[in-house]
């Protein structure tokens, strides 16, 4: 049986308290998953189910992004 998408072994303990807790879709969390994006970059790492956290919020406040950080 193959990893569930929402498994990522390197991520981060406060990463992983906002995807299971009420903050997942909260605005105020956006900067945090763009700086976990720019975080696994550099890491060469992927956390799916925190990049669609991302791009749900985005999706919900298309506005305040910053496009280069996605």
């Amino acid at each position: 049986m193959g990893i569930s998408f929402d498994y990522a072994p390197d991520r981060p303990e406060h990463i992983d308290a906002i995807l299971n807790g009420l903050d997942r879709y909260n605005p105020e969390t956006t900067t945090i998953f763009q700086d976990y994006v720019a975080q696994q970059c550099e890491d060469r790492t992927y956390d799916c189910y925190a990049n669609l956290a991302l791009l749900k919020l985005r999706d919900a406040a298309e506005d305040s992004f910053v496009i280069s950080s996605i």
